[in-house]
């Protein structure tokens, strides 16, 4: 769309001069086409990045950056050769089309864009061209405003967007060995708290249906398989689409949450849905040390759960069955037996050993032996077990101790050390996960330090998997943005011209900036996606501007003239190109639906940043212009003690007096050939 206005606009610009359809449109087209090509050329590599993205949380961006890299492709085509002839004739442009703007509706619309340029933008700019110094501060203080904004918490951050869930799930984990009776009871009563909730929000609401379409109760398993037993069970919620209600699954399940407030006699309880980026607060304790990583592991868990912005703290590792563990007594020792001796016996009696194998026709028989059942069902036949030794027969009591405790489940390591992971959700799904972490950073960590001098502990979860997507990304966006400087520099055949190009996108992220406190949105990876595709945008708006504003001067203009005409001829398609894309975006800010949520940032960078963006194009991009003039100037006048002119220090000036000068040179040569 961008590329399609700025071309059809260029090519009635020309046709109102007087030329015909064909040659406006071949001459507009000509004009732009460099300035489009090097927009479309820069916006292609900036979503280049975005394809090497595979690996991490964030591989759905390479499917978008392949359908954007694709569709500007094709728009090339369209732009230079299918637009132009569309409007290359008479049945398209004809002066009956430029009477037209003096009645209906055209009339109204063309006298708002006059009464804009002529009135309003032609005053402003003039005032920004005379003091442009001053106007060189408002974006300083802008981004110090925004910085204000920021540290202030209006606008938030976090590492990716929480997005809405369909359907949620209660978990529930009690001690193992409980037994399923108690299970059974709480999993009956969170059940009828569900329907309860549901009947007070269908009542609220004034539905003739119930918001809550179904539950499936699961006795066995919970925590996505990490709890399995009959001390374990959990009640999926499935409620109906809510797209269209004031009301969404997370609302839902927090109701749930408060009714059944807190569950003591559980060792382990949460309500709520998959996150698909991980959990925003997830802490990996790791320690050789077993008894000093559990102490640290429940002292983590009691201060998350101090914490107010956080809930349903709990931890990666399940609570196993209970184990005999035995401890070896000196005469063990002095017989020459070890840890592993004693368990392989206790093994053989209590488990089994296989003692031969035989051949039955075509079948294998395997026999083991151990101990007849009657001798094999309680601690004290444990205890008179007889160990064999070298030195003789002995009790087992006589060479070891035991004591009974709970194992784990499971065993996690990460980098050579045993892991347990203590992961909580937030309260607010709109809350920043960077000031949450930095906050259990200063006050946290370097108490669980102290206390347990051997722990190590890294961040996972969200914060991991941003770092593993910006530190594939970040490279590549480092190669992508020197050759969208190079493309510039191609371009203008300037390095200062391209400098302000650039410069024009960080201011543009202001819009950004201020869009997601307008909304209320943290701005997250999405967002710096979405501010991807601005960049696109405003090099373009960029490099139509300044191309009109070379043009101007090689027809012989004067600086502060050609760059306010140039802003004038400009607004035009600068301001439809703004409101094409932000109208277009602005639906989907409001969309409900569960799909769209992770795209809202995405649109809420490209909507603002787009809109704010042109506005600052318009306003701040000739005071760079001028600036960077007054630069050259300066910089020559102490260079050679010459005073210049503002016309003799731009580049397109200079390079239209080379070429005119290199023309001259072989025609003469031509001449002297022929002679």
């Amino acid at each position: 769309v961008d590329d399609g206005i700025v071309i059809a606009e260029n090519i009635y610009l020309h046709f109102e001069k007087g030329k015909t359809p064909m040659h406006a449109a071949v001459d507009g087209t000509m004009e732009v086409a460099p300035a489009v090509l090097t927009s479309v050329a820069t916006t292609i590599v900036a979503f280049s990045p975005l394809l090497f993205l595979a690996g991490t949380r964030m591989e759905m961006m390479m499917q978008v950056a392949i359908v954007v890299i694709a569709a500007l492709v094709i728009s090339l085509f369209e732009a230079f050769l299918v637009l132009p002839a569309h409007l290359g004739n008479e049945k398209t442009l004809n002066r009956k089309s430029l009477e037209a703007k003096k009645r209906g509706f055209r009339k109204y619309t063309e006298g708002f864009m006059n009464w804009l340029r002529d009135r309003v933008y032609q005053h402003f700019l003039n005032w920004l061209v005379k003091w442009r110094y001053i106007a060189a501060t408002i974006p300083i203080a802008l981004v110090l405003i925004t910085m204000g904004l920021f540290m202030g918490g209006h606008i938030r951050n976090t590492f990716f967007p929480m997005v809405d869930f369909d359907q949620f799930t209660l978990n529930v984990a009690f001690t193992p060995g409980d037994g399923e009776r108690q299970t059974l009871e709480f999993l009956d009563r969170f059940e009828a708290v569900i329907w309860d909730v549901n009947d007070e929000i269908t009542e609220e609401l004034g539905l003739d249906v119930n918001i809550i379409e179904r539950t499936s109760k699961r006795l066995g398993n919970s925590f996505s398989g990490q709890e399995r037993g009959a001390h374990a069970g959990s009640i999926s919620v499935y409620p109906i689409d809510l797209e269209g209600y004031d009301i969404s699954g997370r609302d839902i399940s927090n109701r749930v949450s408060r009714k059944i407030g807190k569950v003591p006699e559980a060792s382990k309880f949460t309500v709520g849905g998959r996150n698909r980026w991980g959990s925003p607060v997830s802490i990996g304790l790791m320690s050789k040390n077993l008894l000093e990583l559990e102490e640290a592991k429940e002292y983590m868990i009691a201060r998350l759960n101090e914490m107010p912005q956080l809930k349903d703290v709990n931890e990666n590792i399940a609570l196993g069955k209970q184990e005999i563990r035995l401890d070896l007594k000196p005469r063990a020792y002095f017989l020459g037996l070890d840890e592993a001796s004693i368990a392989s016996q206790v093994r053989q009696g209590f488990y089994g050993a296989q003692a031969q194998r035989l051949q039955v026709g075509r079948d294998e028989l395997r026999v083991w032996v151990r101990y007849p059942k009657s001798d094999r069902t309680t601690l004290g036949q444990l205890e008179e077990m007889k160990i064999k030794t070298s030195q003789g027969v002995y009790p087992l009591s006589e060479l070891a101790d035991y004591h009974m405790e709970r194992g784990p489940v499971a065993i996690n390591r990460f980098n050579g050390s045993r892991e347990i992971r203590v992961e909580a959700e937030t309260i607010d799904p709109l809350a920043s996960v960077p000031d949450i972490l930095a906050q259990i950073e200063v006050e946290i960590m370097p108490e669980l330090k102290a206390q347990f001098a051997g722990i190590r502990y890294v961040y996972q979860g969200q914060q991991k998997y941003s770092q593993e997507a910006m530190g594939q990304a970040g490279k590549s966006y480092l190669l992508a943005f020197m050759v969208i400087f190079l493309l510039l520099i191609m371009h203008f055949k300037s390095v200062p011209k391209s400098i302000i190009v650039i410069l024009m996108i960080p201011i543009s992220l202001l819009g950004v900036a201020w869009g997601h406190g307008l909304h209320g949105q943290p701005l997250s990876m999405m967002s710096l996606w979405g501010a991807v595709a601005l960049t696109g945008v405003i090099i373009n708006d960029a490099i139509v501007f300044y191309s009109k504003f070379d043009g101007l001067l090689i027809d012989g203009w004067k600086v502060s003239d050609a760059v306010k005409e140039a802003g004038k001829i400009r607004l035009r398609p600068i301001i439809l190109t703004s409101i094409t894309t932000s109208i277009g975006l602005f639906p989907m800010l409001f969309e409900k639906s569960v799909q769209a949520q992770f795209l809202i940032p995405m649109a809420i960078s490209l909507a603002y940043g787009v809109a704010l963006g042109t506005i600052f194009i318009l306003i701040f991009f000739p005071v760079l212009i001028m600036l960077l003039n007054d630069a050259r100037v300066y910089t020559r006048y102490l260079w050679t003690g010459v005073k210049p002119t503002c016309e003799e220090v731009e580049t397109a000036v200079i390079q239209e007096k080379r070429k005119l000068k290199f023309e001259k040179n072989r025609g003469r040569n031509e001449i002297a050939i022929e002679e």
